[in-house]
């Protein structure tokens, strides 16, 4: 299993940030967010706002269901590859996809 990405090993992490920067300029104005976490990484466009407004009831409370709702991948380039499907598959929840490919 390649470090890069397990589902798509013949791409390089070049050719991954070329993707998910080509999309990011075209759809989020350019924003695209990458975590590393102990279990893995997750990846999204736009940038989360949990510092200045995600909280209860304002527009922007979403934040932090939309961060826990992203799921977490084994690789770097798992995620990006995930959240390139996400973004050209709007009405996919991510958490219901996840579960189908563990079954």
């Amino acid at each position: 299993m390649s470090k890069k990405t397990a589902n798509y090993p013949d791409l390089s992490a070049e050719q991954l940030f070329e993707m998910v920067e080509d999309a990011a300029c075209d759809k989020t104005d350019g924003h695209f967010t990458l975590m590393r976490f102990t279990g893995g990484w997750k990846a999204m466009f736009q940038t989360p706002d949990v510092v200045g407004g995600g909280f209860p009831g304002t527009e922007r409370e979403c934040e932090y269901d939309r961060i826990l709702r992203t799921p977490m991948e084994e690789t770097m380039g798992d995620a990006i590859i995930a959240a390139l499907y996400y973004l050209a598959h709007p009405n996919v929840d991510p958490m219901k996809r996840k579960e189908k490919a563990n079954e």
